[in-house]
């Protein structure tokens, strides 16, 4: 049938009006309407998600730490209970992920989207009747998936058991450890301040990349939302005034700056490890030995497991007369990591500046970095651990690996060593060593 009718509009004229469509008609018209409002909805509903996540921050993630399963060992529940104190108390002290104990039967959940959540697994196992043996995992609970694993023998006495553990907290939580390694991967796109903040500085000190340096000084200039994080963030930027190309041009000003930021982090927290660190740092820069012996003090007091803070503070504490350097540098080597190439160099300068080269044969080992910045450390704490053990050969070769890396400068090797070691003292005792 036609769709249109014909009538009159009253002064004679034909008008043509639209006839009703049949309803056998209008269902298809109908259901597209229906699919095209709920396409539409759905996408705005997932745009806004996005958006909001994206405008969210990003909070620092929380660490669960599960019940450690000793099989109903009585002995093995007493060591158990240790290494669970151990890891209560001092993984806390770490600014990367909070830590969350679970108890037995309690869900482990994520707390919120907006935040990532990671699962520490622990399982002992008698390994003779003087030691037993940690088998220790994390998970990354939104995929379910395994980031990290660890085995360590431990040996029966309380202290040696809990020494044992030292080098496993920064590992786990430390500013070189495993989930800051994770986090930093999955925030790479994320430019807001705080906790994603910290990661991307993090990630510059250990490479010195040009292309992170632009990304840091922006993020440093956003809000930081996270309590928890805001004296730690601007010690990272002390730290930072410093670190950055720029800073060469007039080192005492980016000094003055850097201790700007410094005493705001102390006003924002006087017991944040990172705060008393920076302050340490800067006093040390400054020759004012009172204050960098108290700040190394109260930085070992709020962090004494953290192995960037320790060998740093090693490798500068004779200058002043610390009086507890030799114990400073001890708990240096317990604390040291792998993944820190330039700690491991600081470590051997401790060392050497202490008159106790017989420390540089506890350098744990270390696979070649990718990133230039740490292959030079890497290279010249090599070639010293050579010198070290009489092994002139691999020294030699090491030191050209050394050169042949690092920018060019000088060619006398005291020149080659000044954009690494700041003291001449220590450049000239590197260059007769």
């Amino acid at each position: 049938p036609s769709s249109t009718a014909h009538n009159n509009d009253g002064d004679g004229n034909a008008v043509s009006l639209p006839m009703p469509v049949p309803l056998f008609r209008r269902k298809p018209l109908i259901s597209i309407a229906i699919w095209l409002g709920f396409i539409l909805g759905t996408l705005s509903v997932l745009f806004w998600q996005n958006a909001s996540r994206a405008n969210s921050p990003q909070l620092s993630p929380i660490l669960e730490l599960v019940p450690i399963d000793s099989g109903g060992n009585p002995e093995l529940a007493r060591t158990a209970r240790l290494v669970t104190t151990v890891f209560t108390n001092d993984l806390s002290h770490f600014k990367i992920a909070r830590i969350r104990i679970v108890g037995d039967g309690e869900a482990v959940s994520p707390i919120s989207e907006k935040e990532n959540s990671y699962r520490l697994i622990s399982r002992l196992e008698t390994e003779d009747q003087n030691s037993s043996r940690l088998y220790l995992s994390i998970d990354d609970t939104k995929t379910d998936t395994l980031i990290w694993s660890r085995e360590v023998q431990l040996p029966t006495g309380r202290r040696e058991t809990a020494d044992a553990l030292i080098p496993i907290l920064g590992e786990i939580n430390g500013p070189m450890g495993i989930i800051a390694a994770h986090d930093t991967i999955m925030s790479k796109e994320r430019n807001d301040g705080g906790y994603p903040c910290l990661l991307k500085y993090l990630s510059f000190m250990r490479t010195r990349e040009e292309s992170i340096e632009g990304k840091v000084t922006a993020c440093f200039k956003k809000p930081v939302k996270e309590q928890r994080m805001e004296a730690t963030i601007l010690a990272a930027r002390a730290m930072f005034a410093i670190e950055h190309r720029g800073a060469r041009n007039n080192f005492d000003v980016a000094t003055d700056e850097a201790i700007s930021f410094a005493r705001a982090a102390l006003a924002a927290d006087p017991h944040d490890g990172s705060a008393n660190f920076a302050m340490a740092r800067f006093s040390y820069l400054k020759k004012d030995c009172t204050s960098a012996r108290f700040y190394t003090s109260r930085t070992v007091e709020a962090n004494p497991n953290n192995p960037v803070f320790m060998a740093t503070l090693a490798g500068l504490a004779k200058m002043c007369n610390y009086p507890d350097a030799e114990k400073l540098l001890d708990r240096a080597f317990r604390t040291q990591s792998p993944y820190f190439a330039k700690g491991r160099l600081l470590l051997i300068l401790g060392a050497l500046g202490q008159d106790r080269p017989e420390k540089i044969a506890e350098l744990v080992s270390s696979d070649l970095p990718q990133a230039r910045y740490n292959r030079i450390n890497y290279y010249l704490a090599e070639s010293l651990i050579a010198a070290s053990q009489g092994r002139r050969d691999d020294a030699v070769r090491y030191w050209q690996l050394f050169s042949e890396t690092i920018p060019p400068g000088g060619q006398s090797a005291e020149e080659k060593l000044r954009p690494i070691v700041a003291l001449p003292a220590m450049r000239r005792r590197l260059v007769a060593y």
